[in-house]
């Protein structure tokens, strides 16, 4: 099949943008794109080289890793397997990889996490259902920090759903009122003053349609002050054990 002229300087123009962003990306510690952005050229990279097999170099991102290593690194032989997972662009595409892990794990005896869609915000569940339940309820960065609060809960005995509250206004209320009756306690994260916030936002909506047990999680009125982000963190109170110990305060003292 004839590669058009205009398919073939576009390919070229991939290939030489991906390689440079990855590079300063894996080898360089330095991310000047979104890695969304550079999923996207990827994406378009790939199919390109679908419709004109033809088409592909040596170079290519497809063909090769990011870049050679800095100096320091060593080798070093994983103990099992470990998968590379595409990226997804579609309903589609997230279908078929759920499918494919299910696949994968048939013969595992493994069970996977619960990971659902409700009213537009992603949710994973852990533990089971028969045990003491909680929202943990984050916004930003500190959404990983209720993950790991959520596997530390279930070690003590407390099934955790962690919701990703990804905007505050508009906030998703059906959302939240959903989850705040089905654990029938909350609490909220936030990097943030607790007054005005994120959590008072939260609490008037419950308030008004679902009254719940609510702890906060966030800075409790204090200046802010400068340093790292894991320190700031952990000086206002925001670390995942911070959240375990107001997740069991008030899932267990119900």
């Amino acid at each position: 099949m004839p590669i058009p002229q205009s398919i073939r300087a576009r390919y070229a123009d991939l290939v030489k943008t991906i390689n440079h962003y990855r590079v300063l990306y894996h080898v360089y510690d330095r991310e000047e794109i979104s890695q969304a952005a550079l999923d996207s050229l990827k994406h378009e990279l790939s199919e390109i080289e679908a419709s004109y097999p033809a088409i592909v170099v040596p170079d290519s991102p497809s063909q090769r890793v990011a870049g050679k290593p800095l100096p320091g690194f060593k080798k070093v032989r994983h103990t099992v397997a470990q998968w590379s997972f595409n990226d997804i662009f579609d309903a589609d595409e997230a279908r078929e990889f759920d499918a494919r892990v299910k696949r994968l794990l048939s013969d595992s005896g493994k069970v996977r996490p619960s990971t659902k869609k409700l009213e537009g915000q992603t949710f994973q569940e852990s533990g089971r259902s028969d045990l003491p339940k909680v929202a943990l309820l984050a916004t930003g960065p500190l959404v990983y920090q209720a993950l790991l609060a959520a596997r530390e809960l279930e070690k003590e005995g407390v099934w955790a759903t962690v919701v990703n509250v990804h905007t505050i206004k508009p906030l998703d209320e059906a959302t939240i009122v959903a989850v705040a009756r089905k654990c029938g306690a909350v609490v909220t994260i936030e990097e943030h003053q607790i007054a005005g916030g994120f959590g008072s936002a939260v609490a008037e909506l419950l308030a008004r349609t679902a009254p719940t047990s609510q702890r906060f999680v966030g800075v409790h009125d204090a200046f802010g002050q400068s340093g790292e982000p894991a320190e700031l963190i952990e000086h206002y109170g925001m670390a995942a054990h911070h959240i375990v110990v107001a997740a069991l305060e008030i899932s267990k003292g119900r």
